[in-house]
């Protein structure tokens, strides 16, 4: 297949990528470099250091398979800042504050631009705090504005048990899934329901209390179309009556089609620009790991995309150890057509030796990016 030129979809991934356009995508973290066929599957965050009015915190998570922790720092409930994820009427609220006191001649748009930026380093300067251009709750404070929180019914999504090939999920495998509902609405919410597109499933916990957590556990039977397309991929939304409020969470894990001598996986592990497609010019980064679950070497291991069919291997190895994996990453620009078209797909095509001299070959899933023209 010329993966160029789109290709035929499965039906069911077309149908949910147009359903869940607009949704936030949380990714099953594959192997990293060196760390052998493991899937990393995070669980809950446990705050380390708190954040403060002036500053983040830091947060830690283990993965649930192998102990492995993983450290990030987060803002405070309220902070604005270039590159988060602002809400629009809280940024037009600051910028007319900043332009009312004299430190921003710039638009009321809601983004928080270089302008919006500037003018915050001039408030903080102007006020004696540090100049970092982050409108932190301290600030908001100083400057007469609420500081707004988040209210919805926050929507996560594990997977609790990892492929047994360590690298996606195959046809007739089962997944071991797990929902968590948070309630942050600010006040009690009345009639929630949570229900996932992939699985089918529903539930309805009823009344939940502010911060109360609900936890759903399932197991899903993986099919041979989430095989074909590469991706168990679901929409798993939380509704309640009244004012409680929604939320919603598109969340995809890793499946294929095991074949020949070594697994391939294709995935996407940057973020757009925009938050949820890539626009025309923008980069997409990919990881592809290939992995030896037999008992001997592979050898001259050469990697091929398909998106640049006629070029040279783009990666070379001189060989996969038996029950190891290599990983390789490259970027991509998204062309005018498939911005135009919403999406670019992708394959690899790994050829190498066996030990016994013979030449094989075997491609990856295809893996799907959400791209669209500026504005959209």
């Amino acid at each position: 297949m010329d993966m160029r030129k789109m290709g035929r979809l499965p039906a069911r991934l077309a149908a949910m990528i147009a359903v869940v356009m607009a949704a936030l995508i949380l990714a099953v973290p594959a192997a990293a470099e060196g760390e052998g066929a493991h899937v990393h599957d995070m669980g809950e965050w446990t705050t380390v250091t708190a954040a403060g009015e002036f500053a983040s915190g830091e947060r830690t998570a283990a993965c649930r398979l192998c102990g492995k922790e993983k450290k990030e720092s987060f803002y405070p409930d309220g902070t604005l800042a270039a590159g988060g994820e602002n809400d629009p009427e809280a940024v037009k609220a600051l910028q007319r504050a900043l332009i009312r006191k004299g430190y921003s001649e710039g638009r009321v748009d809601g983004k928080y631009d270089s302008a919006t930026e500037a003018a915050v380093k001039r408030a903080q300067k102007d006020l004696g705090m540090k100049a970092d251009g982050i409108a932190w709750p301290g600030l908001l404070k100083a400057l007469e504005l609420p500081v707004s929180r988040k209210k919805e019914l926050a929507v996560a999504k594990t997977v609790t048990k990892g492929p047994e090939n360590g690298v996606f999920f195959t046809a007739g495998e089962t997944a071991a899934l797990r929902t968590e509902i948070r309630n942050r609405t600010g006040s009690r919410a009345e009639e929630v329901r949570v229900t996932d597109s992939l699985t089918g499933s529903v539930w309805t916990p009823g009344t939940m209390e502010e911060g109360e957590i609900r936890v759903f556990d399932e197991l899903y039977t993986v099919t041979e179309e989430d095989a074909e397309a590469g991706m168990l991929l679901g929409l798993v939304e939380a509704s309640g009556s009244g004012d409680t409020g929604t939320g919603a969470l598109m969340w995809q894990a890793p499946a294929g089609i095991p074949g020949g001598d070594v697994y391939v996986y294709t995935e996407c592990v940057s973020v757009p620009e925009a938050g949820v497609r890539f626009g025309a010019g923008e980069e997409a980064e990919f990881r592809i790991t290939v992995t030896n679950p037999g008992k001997q070497e592979i050898y001259d291991v050469r990697l091929e995309l398909l998106l640049q069919e006629g070029e040279e291997p783009c990666r070379r190895n001189a060989a996969v150890y038996a029950g190891a994996s290599a990983v390789y990453y490259f970027r991509t620009a998204v062309t005018e057509a498939q911005a135009g078209q919403g999406l670019m797909v992708n394959e690899a095509l790994v050829r190498y030796r066996t030990a016994e001299g013979e030449e094989k070959e075997q491609k990856s899933n295809a893996c799907t990016v959400l791209c669209g023209q500026a504005g959209e």
